[in-house]
């Protein structure tokens, strides 16, 4: 690796240009977070509109009580029993060395 040293005269109308450009560069970048935010609120709103319509006609996946509480009754062990195993498991290693 070298060290490598050189000199430069910058005249006073090239850093005001630079100065300008910066600015310029820092104005359009605080312009693109307001544009999307306002194509999110827009994607968000059309998603609201189609998801009250969808619902207002009956349409869509709902489950009754029925359903949701014979699915809880099957996932939930599972879950439990996978979140202990994992613990378990973790344990008797941490243990074993």
């Amino acid at each position: 690796m070298r060290d490598i040293k050189f000199t430069a005269k910058v005249d006073d109308a090239d850093i005001d240009k630079l100065t300008d450009d910066r600015k310029k560069y820092i104005s359009e970048e605080s312009k693109l977070p307001e544009g999307h935010r306002k194509e999110n609120k827009e994607i968000l709103s059309r998603h609201f509109y189609d998801m009250s319509n969808m619902m207002s006609r009956n349409e869509g996946v709902w489950l009754s009580n029925g359903w949701a509480k014979a699915l809880l009754w099957i996932f939930l062990p599972c879950f439990l029993y996978t979140v202990i195993s994992v613990v378990y498991f973790v344990a008797s290693n941490i243990n074993a060395e």
